[in-house]
């Protein structure tokens, strides 16, 4: 801003002290100034979003993100109920929690706090909300391979859990958090994020179907990326989450001097937070701040999807149908398993090494 400020003012032959062509920028006390006599601005560190995110929510993508939750809405005869619209969304705890902010004497630069270790151990918690702002009890996954009630102890009432190796939700678990569902509410609507584009067998996703068409369950998936715009507990649940189980493990830390925070203890601490966070109140301002419910698809104006305009490529040069250039038809007709053999050797589907 100084750099823009010294630029500006060279241009346009104005007065400025001899200090800002040695630095080629404004000073310190004209950035001082600037800000008081524009008390609106405000110095903001900003939260860093990958290129994947910044370009996946665009116009197009949200539009027929819209356009696939209008058509939910509609199979239902008398209309869909706030009640029966549910979201699921996994977030990550570590047993190494993050410190919160102290107050401590100024000049002091260094100021520790203790924590568990260096590197902490995941557990996946898979929470659920419904836009009457209600939630269900989370699903929590943990790494290891048999799952033992020993790792949910001292946890909300209603919590369940299971095991994976990596602590993430893939195939098995999935569908565990399904039937963890589907037993505190019957049948209903759930806008889910499914984008984690993990492979799985067909066997499995025809097994999952089956599950939920012979339940009353749509899933709807959310575009791959757009999480921080369209879900609703990472819009409004999930930063109060992460802040409250921070102290919760502080407190824990306090409490217990010389011992460390295990996977055994992380279904307590969250349920100490879980009370503070899946509040009400922020549950409805996630629905209504994502366009979801009230369904709003005219939530996001031309400002929010900036970031993705960078790599908009128009169609240039294109050609009716009609006006196409047609191939030449071939002379023998080529066997279709020599056809999808060769199919990788052509210069359109060469293998990339």
């Amino acid at each position: 801003m100084e750099f823009f400020q010294y630029e500006l003012a060279k241009i346009n032959n104005l007065k400025y002290p001899s200090s800002w062509d040695k630095n080629r920028q404004a000073g310190v006390d004209w950035l001082s100034g600037h800000m008081k006599r524009y008390p609106k601005l405000a110095i903001r560190k900003p939260e860093g979003i990958s290129l994947g995110r910044a370009t996946s929510f665009n116009r197009t993508n949200v539009t027929e993100f819209f356009d696939n939750l209008s058509r939910a809405y509609s199979k239902f005869p008398n209309g869909p109920l706030p009640q029966n619209i549910y979201n699921l969304d996994e977030t990550a705890l570590t047993t190494v929690h993050n410190p919160s902010n102290i107050i401590g004497q100024k000049g002091l630069k260094q100021i520790g706090q203790v924590t568990s270790g260096e590197r902490g151990v995941l557990v996946t918690a898979c929470c659920f909300v419904n836009a009457t702002g209600n939630s269900v009890a989370p699903f929590l996954i943990f790494p290891r391979v048999h799952f033992k009630d020993r790792m949910i102890t001292g946890a909300p009432p209603g919590i369940a859990g299971g095991a994976e190796k990596t602590g993430w939700v893939n195939r098995e678990p999935f569908m565990d958090i399904l039937k963890h569902l589907h037993g505190f509410v019957k049948k209903y609507t759930r806008v889910a994020d499914t984008s984690n584009n993990r492979q799985s067998p067909i066997a499995y996703f025809n097994k999952l179907l089956e599950f939920c068409k012979s339940n009353g369950i749509m899933l709807l998936r959310l575009p791959p990326h757009t999480s921080r715009k369209l879900q609703p507990l990472d819009k409004a649940v999930y930063k109060s989450l992460k802040s409250n189980f921070n102290i919760a493990c502080n407190d824990w830390m306090v409490m217990n001097p010389g011992k460390t925070i295990t996977i055994y203890e992380v279904a307590g601490l969250l349920g100490i937070a879980y009370t503070k966070a899946f509040t009400p109140t922020n549950i409805i301002n996630g629905f209504r701040s994502t366009g979801i419910w009230p369904l709003n698809r005219n939530i996001f104006s031309g400002e929010d999807f900036l970031s993705s305009s960078v790599t908009d490529r128009p169609l240039e040069n294109v050609l009716p149908l009609e006006e196409l250039p047609q191939r030449p038809a071939q002379r023998s007709p080529v066997p279709s398993t020599l056809r999808q053999s060769l199919i990788h050797r052509t210069p359109e589907h060469s293998p990339r090494y």
